[in-house]
C-alpha cells in the first residue's frame, strides 16, 4: 500500500503553492497587473490617494465552479496582503528627541 502525504503547514497546502509557483513562472503572462491610483493635494501636508483594487481570476482546472470558488475564499481568508487592504491597521508615529 501506498501512503502519499500532503504538505500541508497552517491552512496552506505548500506543494500545490510551489506548483502554481512553477507554472507562474514558465507562463509569467499569467501573473500580469496594473497599478492605479490617484492623489489630491488637500492643504499643507494634508494630502489623499486613492487605490481601487480589483482581482480577477481566469482558472483553467479539472474542478467544479464551487470547488474554485471554495479554493478562492481560502486563499483570501490566508493571505496577509489581503487582510492588510481589507482590514487597515492605525499606525501611530512618535519621534523623541534624545537628551544631550
Amino acid at each position: 500500500m501506498t501512503t502519499v502525504q500532503n504538505s500541508v503547514n497552517n491552512g496552506v497546502n505548500v506543494a500545490s503553492l510551489l506548483g502554481a509557483r512553477e507554472a507562474l513562472t514558465a507562463t509569467p503572462e499569467g501573473a500580469k497587473f496594473k497599478w492605479r491610483a490617484s492623489h489630491q493635494w488637500i492643504n499643507g501636508t494634508h494630502s489623499r490617494s486613492t487605490v481601487a483594487i480589483t482581482v480577477r481570476y481566469k482558472i483553467d482546472a479539472d474542478a467544479t465552479p464551487d470547488e474554485i470558488k471554495a479554493l478562492v475564499a481560502q486563499s483570501q481568508k490566508r493571505s496577509a496582503v489581503y487582510d492588510i487592504v481589507t482590514n487597515p491597521t492605525n499606525v501611530a508615529v512618535e519621534v523623541n528627541q534624545a537628551s544631550a
